[in-house]
């Protein structure tokens, strides 16, 4: 299940893994992985997954003593939930009836706060978000903070989650202000950025093993994501790993010290030993190299997090 009712407080209310997720490896909120209960049958849930750094998926399920009783909600994403239970969504306490913000990507700062700006037609809340934990989130706070995230894994989730529900990447709407940033962190006027007030995913997410890059797409930031195959060279800049998506002309390459800190960076070597092919998401823009005849991809920002992340 992708959301369930968070119990940790009274009276309880409607939460979504991928932002429980968020908002917990962000240290905005101090919680367990069995405070949570399905919204109808009440069996007790388990969010799986959230103490890791990169999942490939976040989810509520059950425990194998105690399955889900003539439930319905158990198959269902949160939006078919809300049309089949208007009343039990909107007017029993569980959810606020302001409308939501649209889920927000924006540009993390680096200095240890992030002061995120939210509004819609009935909520304007600034939300100055620490390192410091956060013991309680009452139902308020949780939809103030839930709809931005500064994580490309926080997107990746976002994908998968739609993926296994059937859903469209072109229905999927989300706001997106990610500026491209030199190693100096200021902004590069030569890179159409991701910034757009509302988008598709599918108009931003580039899929190099079934997509052909055109010469319109050269100079724009995307997001890269497909399986990559991996070699290890000794260039004049050290080691280096050059990854190469699969059906595509697409290639990335970094030295073992740009990676440095990835997680999951063992599955980057590994694939170069086995010539395994590893999945990844990527942000950043394809030039096209003269002098050896290649699309090349550059990264957005210095920062690992800003511009790849491999799944578990």
């Amino acid at each position: 299940m992708e959301f369930a009712l968070y119990n940790g407080l009274k009276p309880a209310y409607l939460v979504i893994a991928t932002d429980i997720w968020d908002l917990y490896q962000n240290n905005e909120i101090q919680i367990s992985s069995h405070q949570f209960e399905c919204p109808q049958c009440h069996v007790p849930l388990l969010l799986v997954n959230l103490n890791s750094k990169t999942p490939k998926r976040i989810y509520f399920k059950t425990f194998p003593e105690q399955p889900h009783l003539q439930c319905e909600a158990k198959n269902q994403t949160f939006q078919q939930f809300k049309r089949n239970h208007p009343r039990f969504v909107e007017e029993d306490g569980l959810i606020t009836k302001e409308k939501l913000p649209d889920l927000l990507f924006k540009q993390q700062t680096r200095n240890g706060i992030n002061s995120i700006n939210i509004s819609s037609n009935s909520l304007n809340t600034e939300v100055r978000a620490t390192n410091q934990n956060k013991q309680i989130m009452t139902a308020n706070e949780y939809h103030a903070r839930r709809a931005t995230s500064f994580s490309l894994h926080r997107l990746w989730l976002e994908i998968y989650k739609r993926i296994d529900s059937n859903e469209d990447l072109e229905n999927i709407k989300i706001s997106i202000d990610w500026p491209h940033l030199d190693n100096n962190d200021k902004e590069v006027s030569y890179v159409k950025p991701l910034k757009f007030k509302e988008i598709s995913l599918s108009k931003i997410v580039f899929q190099p093993n079934i997509q052909k890059l055109k010469q319109k797409d050269l100079k724009k930031d995307f997001i890269f994501w497909g399986e990559v195959t991996v070699e290890k060279k000794e260039t004049k800049y050290g080691q280096e790993f050059f990854l190469n998506f699969i059906n595509s002309e697409i290639r990335a390459h970094w030295t073992s010290n740009t990676l440095k800190g990835l997680l999951n960076i063992n599955k980057i070597r590994q694939a170069a030993n086995t010539q395994k092919k590893v999945e990844i998401m990527l942000c950043g823009y394809v030039y096209f190299d003269k002098k050896i005849s290649e699309y090349i991809f550059i990264k957005r920002t210095k920062y690992l997090s800003d511009f790849i992340t491999i799944a578990d």
